[in-house]
């Protein structure tokens, strides 16, 4: 084989690899942006969401539970916000009570996917839940009313909203 024809068998290999990447590359549908050689992905917007870019269903929301404990003797209160399970919020209420010195820390109140309100008056206290604070803090001060207390007022409330499975 001669110089010129080395050269030229060389040229023409080099344009048949350019040729074969070439092709190689991928066409990605509008949206998306190529990832490799051979894979897309959808393209990052700032007006897409990132639970619902239109793609299927949004990831579904999880239960967040919330509870209220007292050592009503003492006025000690233990909380509990976004908690994963109803046992796990009250667990974590009655250790938050102990922990603030209450002894013995009674469970008042559990709720999930909503909201809990603690209400006190001239004679006791009252507990509520609903699915916000609003009708919660409603809620408790019929409570507290119906037991013939006055001066009602909220001392607490607070909200645990369903979560992203993660």
């Amino acid at each position: 084989m001669n110089a010129g024809r080395f050269i030229s068998f060389l040229a023409v290999l080099g344009m048949l690899v350019f040729a074969l990447h070439a092709r190689a590359q991928v066409a990605c549908p509008p949206g998306w942006i190529p990832y490799s050689a051979t894979s897309c992905g959808r393209a990052p917007s700032a007006q897409q969401s990132p639970q619902n870019s239109g793609y299927g269903s949004p990831a579904p929301l999880e239960s967040r539970w919330g509870a209220i404990a007292t050592d009503g003797v003492k006025g000690v209160l233990g909380i509990a916000i976004g908690e994963r399970s109803e046992q796990g919020a009250q667990c974590k209420a009655l250790a938050d009570c102990q922990a603030k010195g209450g002894s013995p820390c009674k469970l008042q109140l559990s709720y999930s996917n909503g909201c809990g309100v603690m209400l006190v008056g001239s004679r006791g206290f009252s507990t509520a839940a609903a699915g916000t604070k609003e009708e919660a803090i409603q809620k408790g001060m019929a409570i507290c009313s119906s037991d013939g207390d006055t001066g009602c007022h909220v001392y607490y409330t607070d909200c645990s909203s369903p979560g992203r499975n993660r």
